[in-house]
Parts: structure tokens; C-alpha cells; sequence
């Protein structure tokens, strides 16, 4: 039984009659008794579950639109906000990337590894969307290495230019292997 929704017996000709209105009257009041019952000592007002979800629900909903809100004003000060622009409500600084028609919340995660040892000797973690910024080119004590060798997400000219730049032998792919 739903406590939250009125319960209303159905009315026939002869419930409009004196005796069938006093009969009415004690179904209501054991329908109150009931949500008494029901109730204990709680408020019959009191809130109901599926209302708390979405008060919560809400909530949340508001402190992502925030998030999104600062972290907009962040990266591009003074402009507004694209309508498709979109935040987790898990992880607000999570951001949209896409790779062949599919979309997802995620981080774009970095390594370098040592060609002889295979070690991991440089990590980090970002936010771009692809990898043409994402070109570090020391090692996790300051060190450049001698060669390095890249697929083609790093293929940019200004990551071109700052190669050439140094005394590194380098290899970044031109065109994307995959098949």
C-alpha cells in the first residue's frame, strides 16, 4: 500500500445515502489508523524514498553543473559554455575523449620506456584530448635520452620543431599503422 497516494474507496448511490456516508467515514479513519500503524513514530509528512533519491539526485546534479562551471571558466576565461559540454558526476575533472566513434570518460595516461631494461622511466597524467602536447622527452631524473621513438599521436610540428632542436635521435611515425 502506498501511504503517500490517497486512498479513496470507490463511491456507489448507496454510499450517498445517510448510513453510507457514516460507513465512509470509518473506512477514512481506518485508512488514517493504517498510515498510523505504518508510520510508527515517524511524521506521516515525512519525506518518501523515491523523493530522497531525487533530492539527492538533484544535489548532485547542481554541484557537477558547478564543476563544470569553474572548470569552463578555467580553460576559456570570459567565454560561455557550450551547451554540449558534459561532466562526469563521479569524477569532475575526468574529461570526454573519443577514438574511432567511440566516446569516453577518461584520463590520457603517459609513459617513456628505457629500450634496453624495459622499464617505465617517466609517467604522467593528463587532460588532452590527444597526444601532440603530451611529448616529454625527460626521464624522471631530468635526463634526455639518446633516441626516442613515437607512433603518430605526437606527430606535430611544434613537438618537430623541439626535437630538432636537441640531440636527440628521433623516430615519430607519419601515418597511423593501424589497418
Amino acid at each position: 500500500m502506498d501511504l503517500h497516494k490517497p486512498q479513496l474507496p470507490k463511491i456507489s448511490d448507496k454510499d450517498l445515502t445517510p448510513l453510507g456516508i457514516t460507513d465512509l467515514i470509518k473506512k477514512a479513519n481506518r485508512c488514517d489508523q493504517d498510515k498510523d500503524k505504518a508510520y510508527k513514530d515517524k511524521p506521516s509528512y515525512e519525506i518518501p524514498e523515491d523523493l530522497k533519491f531525487k533530492q539527492d539526485r538533484l544535489a548532485k546534479i547542481k554541484a557537477a553543473k558547478q564543476a563544470l562551471n569553474e572548470r569552463e571558466e578555467q580553460l576559456n576565461p570570459g567565454k560561455g559554455i557550450n551547451d554540449k559540454k558534459q561532466i562526469s558526476f563521479v569524477a569532475t575533472k575526468v574529461r570526454i575523449m573519443g577514438k574511432k566513434d567511440r566516446f569516453d570518460y577518461a584520463y590520457n595516461a603517459q609513459i617513456s620506456v628505457d629500450a634496453d631494461l624495459q622499464i617505465i622511466v617517466a609517467q604522467h597524467v593528463s587532460q588532452s584530448g590527444n597526444d601532440k602536447q603530451e611529448l616529454a622527452i625527460q626521464d624522471t631524473a631530468g635526463r634526455l635520452p639518446e633516441q626516442l621513438s613515437t607512433n603518430n599521436g605526437y606527430f606535430s610540428g611544434d613537438n618537430l620543431q623541439a626535437l630538432e632542436q636537441s640531440s636527440i635521435d628521433t623516430y615519430i611515425a607519419t601515418e597511423s599503422t593501424i589497418v
